[in-house]
């Protein structure tokens, strides 16, 4: 579980330097391409996601 946490915060901090728009993490979780994109690199650690 500490990966899966870790990882994720590693990921949108990475989003948000990326980022032109720098309003925080709450914004970066609204832009499709932002969560696409951490979800795949969870993916390329071994951590799957499927939804409920």
């Amino acid at each position: 579980m500490s990966q899966c946490v870790s990882y994720t915060v590693a990921f949108t901090i990475e989003c948000i330097m990326n980022s032109k728009n720098k309003k925080g993490i709450h914004r970066i979780f609204h832009d499709e391409k932002n969560v696409n994109y951490i979800l795949n690199k969870l993916n390329e650690y071994g951590i799957k996601i499927k939804q409920l």
